[in-house]
């Protein structure tokens, strides 16, 4: 078994969250397979306290499924759950959206554009992780401006669960150059105060459809031939 460091400034169980997800999306890790704690604890060189937390963060993601008394299982990628959840996001995401340029204040406002500008240099920097990291704070601003703090959470626990998926859709070409002309047209909008124009643009960009859809189901399920 090769033993994975932690090179990162993660907390621990973050980064063992985010090796295993990758494992997991990336079909390395197999639908079915047991994650013994154990043996995790040795491969990351960790006792078995962050293993458990980073488990407990995949199951929240749906990605594994904990079971009392038996252990943590893999779960079965299902291309509809996918679609369906990724359904749902989009509507409560653009109802963010749509209250935010109802609702948002000139201090917010700043940080949306921030927020924006970081997006920018890491899309121009052709890098896909601080992007990832950057569209999560672009989005989170949306969500507080929303005002709507029940719309907020909701909206934050779903995202939590796509996570991964959300990850995958910007590996596919040239979608962190339309994410971030996307971003611009949401930004623009949102300061218009168009709740309208905004709406139908956030729905558009959160959506997995057509050659986005097909091309991240490639990534997703590329392994298994």
């Amino acid at each position: 078994m090769e033993k994975i460091k932690n090179n990162t400034n993660l907390p621990i169980a973050q980064y063992i969250r985010n090796q295993l997800e990758d494992q997991i999306i990336n079909n390395m890790i197999e639908a079915g397979t047991k994650l013994d704690e154990s043996k995790l604890a040795a491969q990351f060189e960790v006792s078995r306290t962050p293993i458990r937390e980073a488990l407990r963060q995949l199951e929240s993601s749906q990605l594994i499924t904990i079971i009392p008394k038996k252990g943590a299982f893999v779960s079965e990628i299902s291309i509809q759950k996918i679609i369906e959840t990724f359904e749902v996001m989009a509507e409560l995401e653009s109802l963010c959206a749509k209250l935010a340029a109802r609702r948002i204040s000139d201090e917010e406002i700043l940080e949306l554009k921030e927020a924006l500008k970081q997006c920018e240099i890491a899309y121009k920097n052709d890098d896909l992780d601080q992007y990832f990291l950057e569209n999560g704070k672009f989005h989170a601003i949306i969500y507080q401006a929303s005002n709507n703090s029940f719309l907020r959470e909701q909206t934050k626990q779903l995202k939590y669960r796509l996570l991964p998926y959300r990850k995958t859709q910007l590996k596919v070409k040239n979608r962190m150059k339309s994410s971030f002309n996307e971003h611009k047209m949401i930004t623009e909008a949102i300061i218009r105060g168009n709740d309208v124009e905004v709406q139908d643009i956030m729905r558009n960009h959160v959506l997995v459809q057509g050659k986005l859809f097909t091309d991240m189901i490639a990534l997703i399920f590329n392994t298994k031939k």
